[in-house]
């Protein structure tokens, strides 16, 4: 059975929205997809709205303000010798406009094992153990400061909690954007730790396409080190949902000594395949390790999402 005709009989419709019995589908397959990924996104808004009133909140809010979204995602890694790996996750967010919008609940599948490498934001291996993870986010939009305050819960024996504390702030330098910011983050498994990050943009305007440099540098009590990154990206818009990303990064470490563990390459496309909710991706990466003696690594990553809630926020 192919994933799309797997989508069709994941989740059974409300009678009112079942054709009568007997009477040919009018839409096929594709209205059948469209059907049920509409119940799933009413449910998400509903449940969003259950959790509001949780929170407190009496007034009735217009549908368009819940920007709750679930994200289903399938990827396959395919290694240069034939090897490779394969994942299914999920994640994502509900959200509580009746706090004024600045309350969520996000929720991942497949969320990192490693604390270190979650607060890096090191891209994980598919192979590597991941644990499901459940927080509570207040946002503070920029003014001029942005922050945001996350607790949360990971699983495992015993169950990790997480606090983290994350300030920035943007600045305007002609066409540059500049945001620094600092987080500050407390696992009960890994002992307290900080990241001090510097992100730059700045756009192309006569070919719609944005430059962005991130250095992260991350400090972790428990390891006793710090933890360098860096990311030269080049966003190229061709239509609606459909890009490329191009990005060069490296990574290191300071002990035993400041050195350089890693350096990649890739280019990730991404577009729609039906509507809005149905997206694409493949990314080709060239990968050197220091502990392959820097030997240069070859993989191509493909899959698709499954989006399901508002689509002005996907």
């Amino acid at each position: 059975m192919s994933a799309l005709a797997w989508l069709a009989t994941m989740t059974p419709l409300p009678a009112a929205d079942r054709p009568p019995a007997g009477d040919p589908e009018p839409g096929g397959v594709a209205q059948t997809l469209d059907d049920h990924q509409r119940v799933v996104s009413e449910s998400i808004r509903t449940l969003s709205r259950r959790m509001d009133r949780m929170f407190g909140t009496t007034e009735t809010l217009p549908d368009e303000v819940y920007d709750s979204m679930l994200r289903l995602r399938f990827i396959q890694r395919v290694d240069e010798g034939g090897g490779g790996d394969f994942e299914l996750g999920a994640g994502g967010v509900l959200s509580l406009p009746g706090t004024e919008r600045r309350l969520s609940l996000v929720f991942i599948s497949d969320d990192y094992d490693d604390p270190v490498a979650r607060e890096r934001g090191t891209e994980r291996e598919l192979e590597d153990p991941t644990r499901r993870s459940l927080a509570l986010r207040l946002l503070r939009p920029p003014d001029p400061w942005g922050s945001d305050i996350s607790v949360g819960l990971r699983s495992g024996d015993p169950i990790d909690m997480l606090t983290r504390v994350r300030g920035w702030r943007d600045f305007y330098v002609g066409d540059l954007r500049i945001r620094p910011g600092q987080s500050l983050f407390w696992y009960d498994e890994g002992g307290v730790g900080t990241a001090t990050d510097f992100r730059v943009e700045r756009p192309l305007a006569a070919t719609r396409m944005l430059l962005r440099s991130h250095t992260r540098v991350t400090w972790f009590k428990r390891e006793e080190q710090f933890y360098y990154d860096q990311v030269f990206s080049l966003l190229q818009p061709f239509a609606h949902r459909r890009d490329l990303l191009w990005q060069i990064g490296v990574q290191g470490e300071s002990e035993p000594n400041d050195r350089v563990t890693r350096y990649y390459a890739q280019v990730r496309w991404r577009s729609v395949l039906h509507r809005d909710w149905l997206i694409a991706e493949l990314r080709p990466q060239a990968l050197r390790e220091r502990e392959n003696d820097f030997r240069t690594q070859w993989r191509l990553y493909f899959g698709f999402e499954l989006l399901f809630g508002d689509p002005q926020h996907y």
